[in-house]
């Protein structure tokens, strides 16, 4: 089972869109764990991800595309082609478009 977020996975198995600077994040980030006490006896516990990368070039979108694409064949292996077929869009609008409008 690839190694998500548990909110990216809800997204993903939603159908939700998920946004790519998420996943890159995800990746190159840091996990703040923290307890907050509502009430005696009574705590929640939070995960959240701080946020250090966006992506600003074709090299991080594929990097999100990999831990994306993986993680919805994993849910969806009928998808398997269609995944295929986006990632080779998406490859084809980068080697067209200067660089300034990746992003």
């Amino acid at each position: 089972c690839p190694s998500l977020h548990d909110r990216l996975w809800t997204a993903i198995l939603q159908d939700d869109t998920i946004d790519f600077d998420d996943i890159y994040s995800s990746i190159n980030s840091v996990t703040i764990d923290k307890t907050v006490e509502i009430g005696e006896g009574v705590s929640i516990a939070l995960n959240t991800v701080k946020s250090t990368t966006k992506v600003t070039e074709h090299g991080h979108w594929v990097i999100a595309w990999q831990e994306f694409a993986e993680a919805v064949f994993f849910a969806f292996p009928s998808k398997g082609c269609e995944l295929n077929t986006y990632l080779r869009h998406i490859n084809k609008l980068f080697s067209v478009c200067h660089t300034y409008l990746h992003y």
